[in-house]
């Protein structure tokens, strides 16, 4: 989890994560997150990267 923030720029993350995410698996289903939810996630992924 540390890396994917590294991986991405983070405009980038947000639009992914704002669109929905698909899995490859078709019995997965479509996640679809809030403005809050990419938020906090953006803002976890953050705070895990600058802990490394």
């Amino acid at each position: 989890m540390r890396d994917i923030y590294a991986r991405f720029l983070p405009r980038e993350l947000q639009a992914e994560l704002r669109e929905g995410m698909v899995s490859k698996h078709r019995a997965m289903p479509q996640i679809d997150f809030s403005d809050e939810d990419v938020d906090a996630i953006l803002a976890y992924l953050y705070a895990l990267a600058v802990r490394k």
